[in-house]
Protein backbone atom coordinates (compact mmCIF):
# COMPACT_ATOMS: atom_id res chain seq x y z
CA UNK A 1 0.00 0.00 0.00
CA UNK A 2 3.45 2.70 0.41
CA UNK A 3 3.22 5.32 3.11
CA UNK A 4 0.52 7.38 3.53
CA UNK A 5 0.71 10.08 6.47
CA UNK A 6 -1.03 8.57 10.05
CA UNK A 7 -3.95 11.16 10.27
CA UNK A 8 -5.93 9.70 6.91
CA UNK A 9 -5.54 5.84 7.01
CA UNK A 10 -7.73 3.80 8.88
CA UNK A 11 -4.38 2.28 10.91
CA UNK A 12 -2.57 5.45 11.29
CA UNK A 13 -5.85 6.69 13.07
CA UNK A 14 -5.97 3.44 15.43
CA UNK A 15 -1.87 4.05 15.98
CA UNK A 16 -2.29 7.66 17.01
CA UNK A 17 -5.39 6.54 19.31
CA UNK A 18 -3.67 4.56 21.70
CA UNK A 19 0.31 6.05 21.30
CA UNK A 20 0.92 9.20 23.37
CA UNK A 21 -0.78 12.35 22.94
CA UNK A 22 2.97 13.66 21.69
CA UNK A 23 2.92 11.13 18.63
CA UNK A 24 -0.82 13.24 17.88
CA UNK A 25 1.12 17.06 18.40
CA UNK A 26 3.53 15.58 16.13
CA UNK A 27 1.60 14.96 13.32
CA UNK A 28 -0.74 18.00 13.93
CA UNK A 29 2.38 20.44 14.04
CA UNK A 30 3.60 18.94 10.31
CA UNK A 31 0.52 19.82 9.02
CA UNK A 32 -2.92 17.72 7.93
CA UNK A 33 -2.52 17.88 3.82
CA UNK A 34 -5.21 16.61 2.06
CA UNK A 35 -4.77 13.49 -0.23
CA UNK A 36 -8.28 13.22 -1.12
CA UNK A 37 -10.93 15.80 -1.22
CA UNK A 38 -12.18 13.89 1.56
CA UNK A 39 -9.03 13.54 3.99
CA UNK A 40 -9.23 14.93 7.60
CA UNK A 41 -7.83 18.32 7.34
CA UNK A 42 -8.28 19.98 10.67
CA UNK A 43 -6.80 18.77 13.75
CA UNK A 44 -10.37 19.43 15.86
CA UNK A 45 -11.86 17.07 13.31
CA UNK A 46 -8.98 14.81 13.97
CA UNK A 47 -8.78 15.13 17.80
CA UNK A 48 -12.67 14.28 17.81
CA UNK A 49 -11.91 10.95 15.64
CA UNK A 50 -9.54 9.57 17.80
CA UNK A 51 -11.46 10.91 21.16
CA UNK A 52 -14.22 8.13 19.43
CA UNK A 53 -11.36 5.75 18.06
CA UNK A 54 -10.50 5.09 21.60
CA UNK A 55 -13.86 4.61 23.29
CA UNK A 56 -14.65 2.21 20.08
CA UNK A 57 -11.66 0.72 19.51
CA UNK A 58 -12.39 1.22 16.03
CA UNK A 59 -11.26 3.44 13.21
CA UNK A 60 -12.48 4.21 10.02
CA UNK A 61 -11.64 6.31 7.02
CA UNK A 62 -13.78 6.74 3.98
CA UNK A 63 -11.95 7.53 0.57
CA UNK A 64 -9.43 9.80 2.60
CA UNK A 65 -6.50 7.90 0.94
CA UNK A 66 -8.08 7.08 -2.44
CA UNK A 67 -11.57 7.58 -3.98
CA UNK A 68 -13.84 4.54 -4.17
CA UNK A 69 -12.26 3.05 -1.11
CA UNK A 70 -12.99 2.53 2.58
CA UNK A 71 -10.59 1.12 5.69
CA UNK A 72 -11.36 0.15 9.09
CA UNK A 73 -8.77 -0.76 11.98
CA UNK A 74 -8.13 -1.91 15.36
CA UNK A 75 -5.56 -1.78 17.54
CA UNK A 76 -3.27 -4.73 18.28
CA UNK A 77 -1.68 -4.77 22.53
CA UNK A 78 1.46 -6.71 23.16
CA UNK A 79 2.79 -7.32 26.65
CA UNK A 80 1.63 -4.96 29.35
CA UNK A 81 -0.97 -3.93 26.88
CA UNK A 82 1.45 -1.61 25.14
CA UNK A 83 0.45 -1.03 21.52
CA UNK A 84 2.23 -3.26 18.62
CA UNK A 85 0.18 -1.58 15.55
CA UNK A 86 -3.16 -2.04 13.99
CA UNK A 87 -5.18 -4.68 11.97
CA UNK A 88 -7.24 -3.55 9.17
CA UNK A 89 -9.09 -4.37 5.99
CA UNK A 90 -9.85 -1.85 2.81
CA UNK A 91 -12.11 -2.72 0.30
CA UNK A 92 -14.21 -0.37 -2.31
CA UNK A 93 -17.17 1.73 -0.62
CA UNK A 94 -19.59 -0.04 -2.05
CA UNK A 95 -18.64 -3.68 -1.21
CA UNK A 96 -17.66 -2.35 2.93
CA UNK A 97 -20.19 -2.91 4.92
CA UNK A 98 -18.83 -1.14 8.43
CA UNK A 99 -21.44 -2.89 10.84
CA UNK A 100 -20.84 -6.60 9.27
CA UNK A 101 -17.55 -6.62 9.45
CA UNK A 102 -16.46 -4.34 12.33
CA UNK A 103 -17.50 -7.46 14.81
CA UNK A 104 -14.70 -9.82 12.80
CA UNK A 105 -12.78 -7.03 12.73
CA UNK A 106 -12.43 -6.64 16.41
CA UNK A 107 -12.04 -10.29 17.14
CA UNK A 108 -9.06 -10.53 14.82
CA UNK A 109 -7.49 -7.56 16.57
CA UNK A 110 -8.19 -9.15 19.70
CA UNK A 111 -7.16 -12.58 18.97
CA UNK A 112 -3.88 -11.41 17.52
CA UNK A 113 -3.50 -9.16 21.09
CA UNK A 114 -3.68 -12.12 22.94
CA UNK A 115 -1.64 -14.46 21.05
CA UNK A 116 1.21 -11.89 21.26
CA UNK A 117 0.58 -11.26 25.17
CA UNK A 118 0.96 -14.75 25.84
CA UNK A 119 3.90 -15.09 23.60
CA UNK A 120 5.59 -12.63 25.81
CA UNK A 121 4.61 -14.27 28.80
CA UNK A 122 6.06 -17.52 28.09
CA UNK A 123 9.23 -15.94 26.94
CA UNK A 124 9.02 -13.76 30.10
CA UNK A 125 7.80 -15.53 32.95
CA UNK A 126 7.64 -13.00 35.25
CA UNK A 127 5.57 -10.49 33.73
CA UNK A 128 2.11 -10.19 35.16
Amino acid sequence: AGRLPLYCTATGKAILAFSPDTLFAEVVAQGLRPVTRHTTVSALVLRKQIDRIREEHLAVECEETRLGYMSMAVPVFGSSSVLAGALSVTAPVVRMNASRFSGALRTAGLGISRSLQAITRARLPDLP
